[in-house]
């Protein structure tokens, strides 16, 4: 049986992403159109912001709890 990977917060600024899970996760992002790799943690945590490059439109964030993955693609305004 699949899990659920929940992200109880999520906050999108003009220069970060950030957000809150219920689980452990390690989290990457991907931004620009390209969705060339921009950043990432590679450990375990709850609270993760990642820093968003200048003039950025959308990005992809990609959390993995160790089971689960959450793929969510954002748009900045």
């Amino acid at each position: 049986m699949f899990g659920t990977l929940e992200i109880t917060q999520l906050l999108i600024t003009s220069t970060t992403i950030s957000f809150l899970s219920t689980a452990f996760v390690i989290s990457e992002v991907f931004c620009g159109d390209s969705y060339q790799y921009s950043h990432a943690f590679a450990y375990f945590r709850t609270f993760v912001e990642h820093s968003i490059p200048i003039g950025t439109k959308r990005c992809i964030i990609r959390n993995f709890d160790g089971i689960n993955t959450f793929i969510k693609i954002i748009k900045i305004e």
